[in-house]
């Protein structure tokens, strides 16, 4: 997350974390990923469970796939970006790397005590 980049650091983490706890995601498990398309003031972000593997049958064939539930938010208004759900991924648009709830409230806990990270 390039923090020099955010309208409002502090903002922007503490909506992530208040869904993160509104949504009542596994804070051990659960995950966060930023969208990279745009200027990086507000990336959209996705809270994702823990993938899973689904053996999906057509027929006589079975294919083995992997889930990985989310839920897409906006990175403005951190409100629930549903009529996304139907969208396919693009692996491009979204960060490799992940944030856990404790490196999150790390995160915030050193915007809050230094005001010259913006």
């Amino acid at each position: 997350m390039q923090i020099h980049l955010l309208d409002d650091p502090v903002g922007y983490v503490t909506g992530i974390i208040e869904n993160f706890v509104d949504y009542r995601y596994d804070p051990e498990s659960s995950k966060v990923r930023l969208g990279r398309t745009g200027t990086g003031k507000a990336p959209n972000y996705k809270i994702e469970k823990p993938s899973y593997r689904h053996a999906l049958t057509v027929g006589d064939l079975t294919f083995e796939m992997t889930a990985t539930p989310a839920n897409t938010f906006s990175g403005r208004t951190h409100r629930e970006m549903v009529e996304l759900d139907d969208c396919p991924w693009h692996d491009k648009n979204w960060s490799t790397d992940t944030f856990t709830f404790v490196e999150l409230k790390f995160l915030l806990s050193r915007l809050s005590q230094n005001t010259n990270i913006h």
